[in-house]
């Protein structure tokens, strides 16, 4: 699905542009999907928040790689 694979450009065009917390990352910036997603030509709320989505992901697993 074209809008899977767009999202997963965006998120990989700003998988570390964090928010950072006093516990490391609490979010991905969301200027920065936005900004990615005009500068790429690509509109819709759902890329936006699939994109979105996958940095809550990706911070889980940072979050789960340094409890460890």
């Amino acid at each position: 699905m074209e809008e899977n694979r767009d999202a997963l450009g965006i998120f990989f065009a700003v998988r570390y542009q964090f928010i950072m917390g006093f516990n490391g990352p609490v979010d991905l910036n969301h200027l920065a999907i936005d900004a990615a997603m005009r500068c790429r030509g690509i509109e819709g709320q759902g890329v936006f928040d699939k994109a979105a989505h996958l940095g809550r992901w990706w911070i889980e697993r940072i979050r789960d790689k340094d409890g460890e």
